[in-house]
């Protein structure tokens, strides 16, 4: 069987002798389903002012809340204080941050992360016209959210070198030169920009290079910053060629 669950919570009926609704999965007696359950903190509750219709986090609150705010303020249900922050804490706040929240987030995936799709598809097509080894992404129109587009591509699409390098343009038009981190949400990179450079910047990044116009070199490698186009590429391929043997996508 699978593993036991302490508080189980839904939303539905619930009847005394029939505690658990079948649809969870759990042994059990068959829970009536009250399908017309239509509660708020008003009517479970007379005394308070709010009409919103609980589901199962404003059920658990409505009957826990109390406990779990003595708990989280070290003092007894009893106190003064439970109550008062109970009714102080602002669902209603809560909902409109929540759909706040969500509002962004839609405004985000529809504005910047789909788009970003299709330039980073379109810019792993041209990649051999950036640089012969097709380790080199470039994108065209600026930074974007590209690094979960890229590894959904590559698992799709299963080129043979795995993408090491993105470049693209930030906000003042300079150049950046960014390493594939090794796996999504990873501090290590595929390949790090050389450990002589790191942490340099201007004339003494210029001198160790031996690349004109760079900026700057992150402390770990992961990324770096150069005037122009051809800098930025210079410094890819540069890291590339100080490597043995290309990144197989078996093992990035």
């Amino acid at each position: 069987g699978g593993p036991r669950i302490d508080a189980p919570t839904d939303v539905g009926g619930r009847s005394p002798s029939c505690p658990l609704p079948p649809h969870t999965g759990l042994t059990g007696p068959t829970a009536v389903l009250l399908r017309t359950f239509a509660e708020t903190m008003s009517s479970l509750c007379p005394g308070k002012p709010w009409q919103t219709k609980l589901s199962s986090a404003g059920l658990v609150y409505l009957h826990f809340g109390h406990k779990l705010l003595a708990y989280l303020l070290g003092t007894s249900e009893e106190d003064s204080v439970v109550g008062t922050i109970y009714d102080k804490a602002g669902f209603k706040r809560a909902m409109a941050l929540v759909q706040e929240e969500f509002l962004q987030r839609l405004d985000f995936y529809q504005h910047s992360w789909l788009p970003a799709r299709a330039l980073v598809e379109e810019a792993l097509a041209q990649r051999f016209q950036v640089d012969p080894s097709g380790e080199i992404v470039e994108l065209a129109k600026g930074g974007c959210p590209w690094k979960e587009h890229l590894y959904h591509l590559e698992s799709v699409l299963s080129p043979p070198v795995a993408i090491t390098f993105v470049i693209y343009t930030d906000q003042a038009g300079q150049w950046r030169v960014q390493c594939v981190p090794k796996e999504p949400h990873s501090f290590q990179s595929r390949l790090p920009l050389p450990e002589p450079w790191r942490g340099l910047r201007d004339e003494a990044l210029d001198q160790v290079s031996g690349i004109p116009g760079g900026i700057f070199v992150h402390a770990s490698g992961f990324i770096g910053g150069h005037r122009t186009r051809e800098g930025a590429l210079s410094m890819a391929r540069a890291t590339l060629a100080q490597r043995l043997t290309p990144i197989s996508l078996a093992n990035p």
